[in-house]
């Protein structure tokens, strides 16, 4: 098996250094970027950053981890941190990327604690027509027009449309009678940081909720009223994140990678793998071409 090339990790798309400006957002047209790259982004990943890509026409396709999407006008594409992605745009592609670095995103939950879902995995969602598709397009718009401009207030103002984008983006995403309490989005946007530090150690359910000062059964109800799912399928779900990731852009054995994720046994690290993918992790990697 010829050795897996590393992913780059870039503060932006082909940059190890400081962004130019102290803005902890970014904005710019999607052919700005990708035009110099021939409208190939090739697969990389991003420490400390969060991005939100909005297709305003033509078409793309998405490549996340091992997957490939094909994006059309209206996609929506929320990448978290340090996810695998990269992008092949069509001649015709049009639309924005937003970067925004984490401590802008800390800074916005603490008047909308939903962001902090919201941004804890890769989504892909559709914005139709009957959803007003205008009205993104429009905030995107003066979003970018502002982030070029160097008016008074330009910060405050900036701060104040990215909430309501994401206002607009959340009330899109769920029934308008939802309602968290603003301890269980607190508790759940804690649990997904301790997840992202310590899913590579044996730790279980009880460990993260004593982390946080509550019970494990509190904490499976904050899950499953934050995303539908109890606390221990989303640790399971970052876990094989993690060794799909590996198996796919490493050249580390599947015992390797077993001790890598807290696995002390690396057949029961396979049998873990295939309950949850359905495929041992060497029929996974033979299947990706790697």
């Amino acid at each position: 098996m010829a050795e897996a090339k590393p992913i780059p990790v870039f503060k932006l798309y082909g940059e190890q250094t400081a962004w130019l400006t102290p803005d902890l957002l970014h904005c710019e047209a999607i052919a700005d970027r990708s035009r110099l790259h021939d409208w190939v982004i090739k697969p990389h990943r991003h420490r400390g950053l969060y991005q939100l890509l909005y297709l305003n026409a033509g078409d793309a396709v998405l490549q996340q981890d091992a997957q490939q999407y094909h994006l059309e006008a209206g996609s929506l594409v929320i990448v978290p941190e340090m996810s695998i992605h990269g992008f092949a745009f069509g001649p015709k592609a049009a639309g924005y990327v937003l970067t925004l670095a984490h401590p802008l995103v800390h800074r916005l939950a603490q008047s909308l604690p939903e962001l902090h879902a919201f941004f804890s995995e890769f989504v892909r969602h559709r914005i139709s027509v009957s959803q007003r598709r205008s009205d993104i397009e429009r905030l995107l718009e003066i979003i970018n027009q502002e982030y070029q401009r160097d008016g008074l207030g330009r910060q405050v103002l900036l701060e104040s449309l990215l909430s309501s984008l994401f206002v607009w983006l959340l009330r899109q995403a769920r029934p308008q009678d939802t309602h968290d309490t603003p301890a269980t989005q607190d508790h759940f946007g804690r649990f997904t940081d301790l997840i992202e530090a310590h899913f590579r150690e044996p730790r279980g359910v009880a460990d993260y909720a004593n982390d946080i000062g509550i019970t494990a059964n509190h904490l499976n109800a904050v899950c499953r009223q934050a995303v539908n799912k109890p606390a221990l399928a989303l640790i399971h779900e970052r876990q094989i994140l993690e060794a799909k990731r590996r198996l796919v852009y490493s050249a580390l054995t599947i015992n390797q990678i077993a001790d890598e994720l807290g696995f002390s046994d690396p057949a029961y690290f396979s049998r873990f793998f295939k309950r949850l993918t359905g495929s041992t992790p060497k029929g996974f990697r033979t299947q990706a071409g790697t």
